[in-house]
């Protein structure tokens, strides 16, 4: 019987023996850390979820890529509610504001430019969705369209040339020429003065010059809109008295719409916010009224 030591089996192969068994131990050596490598690289992707067919995976609500359009109209020549800048963009605090209510209620306003008397008609034939252009709510009004909640307080100041001595109020304007834009409040109101000779013109720019070209003796104008126009260097003319109204603006919409209760909360939330008395103070110098939550009634 041949005894063999394992330990030392090696010293009786030849050299070509140990360097075949040499070469082999390596590429066996090689080969199970391939295997290891493989393996690990394996192991280290990440597994698929299993999905089971009954369930359904919940759905991402991702934010909408659009905004709700809505087509307003608007004189844009009413400083400072409605105009356009020296950039040719329209500004003003009826644009502001409209702007502001737009972001709380999801809309893109488009803003159409209109003359005043053709605003409410646009909006009766479906031209245009809604109207922000210093419109009055009237019970006359509130029978054709529906108005949002008001947006402003309405007061007038009436105007004479400075070197007029003789009109120093609504009394002293008898046989006198007031000038007014046409479709206003102002006109309305001037209507009804007894001894008064009313001169409507197409523009409120228009009502200025006359003013101050001498076609007119007095004019009757909404407060903030003379105080700016002063404030941009109209010269020449001073404000005699000033007159409160119970009156409002408000947004026009066709009549029954549904667009006004989410127009609505979005004034609300302009208003919580403290947007609206910024907004307000950018045009004026002055605290603004309180407005009400509601129309005032018919």
């Amino acid at each position: 019987m041949i005894h063999v030591n394992m330990k030392n089996e090696h010293l009786f192969l030849t050299p070509m023996a140990l360097f075949t068994r040499s070469r082999f131990l390596r590429h066996v050596a090689l080969g199970f850390g391939a295997c290891l490598l493989l393996v690990a690289c394996e192991s280290q992707k990440p597994e698929k979820p299993s999905v089971s067919p009954s369930v359904t995976s919940p759905k991402i609500s991702t934010p909408p890529t659009s905004l709700k359009p809505l087509k307003i109209g608007t004189s844009g020549d009413l400083p400072p509610f409605t105009y356009y800048g020296k950039s040719g963009k329209l500004k003003g605090f009826d644009i502001d504001v409209m702007d502001a209510i737009a972001s709380e209620s999801g809309y893109k306003v488009e803003y159409q430019k209109l003359p005043v008397d053709s605003l409410l008609p646009s909006l009766q034939t479906g031209k245009i969705n809604g109207v922000i252009s210093v419109i009055t709510v009237t019970p006359e009004r509130q029978k054709i369209v529906t108005f949002s909640r008001p947006y402003f307080h309405i007061k007038f100041a009436l105007a004479v040339s400075e070197k007029n001595k003789t009109i120093e109020n609504i009394e002293t304007l008898k046989g006198k020429t007031l000038g007014v834009e046409n479709g206003t409040l102002a006109a309305e109101i001037a209507k009804n003065l007894p001894n008064v000779k009313v001169k409507t013109f197409p523009t409120n720019k228009e009502v200025l010059e006359a003013l101050s070209q001498g076609k007119v003796d007095a004019i009757l104008n909404e407060t903030p809109m003379l105080l700016f126009a002063m404030g941009k260097g109209l010269t020449g003319i001073k404000i005699v008295a000033e007159i409160p109204t119970d009156k409002y603006y408000a947004i026009a919409f066709p009549k029954d719409s549904k667009t006004v209760e989410e127009i609505n909360k979005g004034l609300s939330q302009v208003i919580a916010k403290g947007d609206y008395i910024i907004l307000y103070k950018k045009y004026g110098n002055h605290e603004p009224v309180k407005l009400p939550e509601t129309l005032p009634s018919k």
